[in-house]
């Protein structure tokens, strides 16, 4: 009884690491990338590790039984399984295999990359049947080199090389997680690493970034000659107006003293007179005064001054 009892549990051991060992046979990976088939063996069990699942085909009625996940499994004969990992996966293209694209406007720009992404638990069967393990190589390697050369024809060269780089990655973005999501794929996230640009093309673009630096300091310099000039302008402006404002003063005034003026000799006709004696240069000895009998110059003096005869002439003897 003790050796039957030895026995069964013997078997169930085997049962249990054969298949196992099976799978590690191939070798154990940091990060797989390629599928595991294995021949399910009598009374075999299946061992899925938490970053695969298992696709399982039945060749008796030619089907494809329903994914299994991680844990351990019976799987038996002649059901056949194989094995995917679900992790994260990195596919690069950089250096030599850089993506060689043109812009819109003819310029040659080498793309480097990195997609990150997975494989849909839900759609494995679907990727089993269309790709097998050369959906990195025949499907992930050729969407992407396509999408990036269909994305970057539609922009300048200029564009890319600077403000427009991120739209471009989210365009590209875009694009691949749609393609992925219908083999089975998810996309995790599109890495725009580097533009590669010609030489003449880097050249060309320095040479302008520095003419229009030499635009923008010219400019500025025309602006502050510009400002200085409407400074000077209205600086002499204001000087006009204040020289203009003092001759209407001083117009002003002068025509209220000959207004004054001519109320005082309105008042005081002896006054225009008068005013013409006392302006006499000091050295005037002739006056020369109207010929008419009637014309009396009128100081003002009083009547019996007025009276005088004339002295007599003396003796020339």
């Amino acid at each position: 009884m003790s050796k039957r009892l030895i026995l069964i549990v013997v078997l169930l051991i085997a049962g249990l690491l054969v298949p196992s060992l099976a799978l590690t046979q191939e070798g154990e990976r940091e990060e797989p990338t390629e599928a595991r088939e294995v021949i399910a063996q009598e009374a075999g069990t299946l061992v899925v590790q938490p970053f695969e699942i298992a696709v399982v085909f039945d060749p008796l009625r030619g089907e494809l039984l329903d994914p299994l996940g991680p844990g351990t499994h019976a799987v038996m004969p002649p059901l056949e399984a194989t094995i995917y990992a679900i992790a994260q996966r990195e596919y690069t293209q950089a250096g030599e295999t850089a993506v060689e694209a043109r812009t819109f406007d003819g310029q040659a720009v080498g793309i480097n990359a990195t997609v990150l992404y997975s494989l849909d638990p839900n759609a494995i069967n679907q990727i089993h049947v269309n790709w097998q393990d050369r959906f990195e190589s025949d499907f992930v390697r050729l969407v992407l080199r396509a999408i990036i050369r269909d994305v970057v024809a539609q922009f300048r060269a200029t564009e890319i090389y600077g403000e427009a780089r991120a739209q471009l990655q989210a365009e590209i973005e875009e694009l691949l997680a749609a393609r992925f999501a219908d083999e089975g794929l998810l996309l995790t996230a599109f890495l725009l690493r580097d533009l590669e640009f010609s030489a003449q093309f880097i050249d060309a673009i320095e040479q302008r970034q520095l003419a229009e630096i030499q635009a923008q300091q010219a400019q500025i310099r025309a602006e502050q000659a510009r400002t200085q000039s409407l400074a000077q302008r209205e600086q002499a402006i204001a000087r006009a107006d204040t020289a203009a404002q003092a001759a209407i003063i001083g117009a002003e005034a002068e025509a209220e003293v000959l207004r004054r003026i001519g109320e005082q000799i309105a008042a005081n006709p002896l006054l225009i007179q008068y005013l013409y004696v006392t302006r006499l240069a000091d050295n005037t000895s002739v006056v020369v005064v109207p010929s008419s009998e009637d014309f009396t110059l009128d100081l003002g003096l009083p009547a019996d001054m007025l009276d005088l005869a004339a002295p007599e002439a003396p003796d020339s003897n």
